[in-house]
């Protein structure tokens, strides 16, 4: 018995991250890789998502998060959506705390950043990843990004992890495909 319990206690325990904070060549949250020439300037998109699997139905009041990979010669400048009622931090620095006056769910902007390529850089990976200090609300650590789900139970007292979805800039993104045989692709059309 005590072994179906740790099972359970350990699936739930597993089941904490939700919802994702990714960076996306197109502000419709779509594009995992992006060219930049030397010299050339673009934008990238910061977007927050949440499904009506997450806790609180994915209605989200606040996070944080940080941006890693920039290379030192390039100049980035992030511009806060105006949906945003508040952001402290800089999330191409020591990173970024955020947060609405109201509830947001779905696919949610959070910052515009403007790239200026100085050098002309191959691979690029550009992370979200944890605040260099988090301060998750109140003041329940974590080391990863995160969204607060305000809602009733433990969820309402500290951030829940969230993925962190990388750009790849003047590279290739790498989808992951589960290998197939001909008779599996074969058995799909019958």
């Amino acid at each position: 018995m005590r072994v179906i319990a740790l099972g359970i206690s350990t699936l739930l325990a597993a089941t904490c991250h939700a919802g994702s904070i990714g960076i996306y060549a197109n502000p419709d949250g779509t594009g995992c890789h992006l060219m930049i020439p030397q010299d050339g300037v673009a934008s990238v998109y910061v977007i927050g998502n949440t499904t009506a699997a997450d806790p609180n139905l994915g209605s989200i009041g606040s996070g944080e998060f940080r941006i890693v990979g920039l290379p030192s010669p390039w100049v980035a400048v992030a511009i806060r959506d105006p949906s945003l009622t508040i952001a402290f931090g800089d999330p191409l620095g020591d990173g970024v705390v955020f947060g609405w006056g109201g509830l947001q769910s779905g696919w949610i902007p959070l910052f515009r950043i403007v790239l200026v390529a100085a050098t002309l850089e191959e691979d690029v990976e550009l992370q979200v990843v944890r605040h260099v200090q988090p301060s998750p609300p109140f003041g329940y650590p974590t080391t990863c990004p995160w969204f607060h789900y305000p809602c009733g139970g433990a969820c309402d007292n500290s951030g829940t992890c969230v993925e962190g979805i990388s750009l790849v800039i003047n590279g290739v993104c790498e989808v992951g495909v589960e290998p197939a045989t001909w008779s599996r692709v074969r058995f799909l059309y019958r």
